[in-house]
């Protein structure tokens, strides 16, 4: 992690430290680093650190705006929305987002940024929620319902077939937690709709 001791240090070649105050003071003083100046890090590591970004690709093309380039600026909007044990998601109030910004950043709770990854790698060239049964020679449709546990849908003659069933089912679960989304903000919910149709 970049040292971020001294006021106006540029931090990963992009973002500047201009606190007015010690945001990671030392260990022994038993004083944790500030959780807006951690927030604001993490952000500019998933947009300019290349160690971060070669294992983490979803990434690619993400971007801080300018204003946001300074941390004093991030911290205020930080502190006017912040919730304890939640997380900043760039792309759930705008679709396609890549910018984090103070219009289109949001705090969520961890559960809804977990709801909405497609673990590409895992499945292969399938379709999302689908797997192949051998056996059965047929595809196997499988929701995670977010506990932990695994809800089969059925089986299919075509991977098409059983992606469907996955994208309705999943749908159904995000209708459970409407209420929940839109007590963060009203747009969320629709574009989880959409955003799990788009999916493949």
């Amino acid at each position: 992690m970049p040292s971020t001791r001294k006021r106006n240090s540029l931090v990963l070649g992009f973002g500047i430290n201009d606190a007015d105050y010690v945001v990671d003071p030392a260990k022994k003083s038993g004083i944790g680093v500030c959780p807006a100046y951690h927030a604001w890090l993490r952000m500019i590591i998933r947009c300019h650190s290349k160690a971060f970004l070669k294992k983490n690709h979803t990434y690619f093309n993400a971007s801080v705006c300018d204003d946001w380039r300074y941390f004093m600026k991030f911290r205020e909007w930080w502190h006017s929305n912040v919730v304890d044990d939640w997380e900043i998601d760039k792309d759930l109030l705008i679709i396609g987002n890549r910018v984090y910004s103070a219009d289109s950043c949001v705090f969520v709770p961890p559960w809804l940024n977990r709801f909405l990854l497609a673990s590409n790698s895992a499945r292969g060239d399938l379709p999302i929620g689908v797997y192949y049964h051998k056996r059965e020679q047929r595809y196997r449709s499988q929701l995670s319902m977010g506990d932990g546990k695994q809800k089969t849908l059925g089986s299919f003659s075509s991977p098409s077939q059983a992606h469907s069933a996955w994208v309705e089912a999943k749908k159904g679960l995000a209708a459970i937690k409407k209420v929940d989304m839109d007590n963060i903000d009203v747009r969320i919910y629709r574009n989880v709709l959409k955003m799990i149709s788009d999916m493949k």
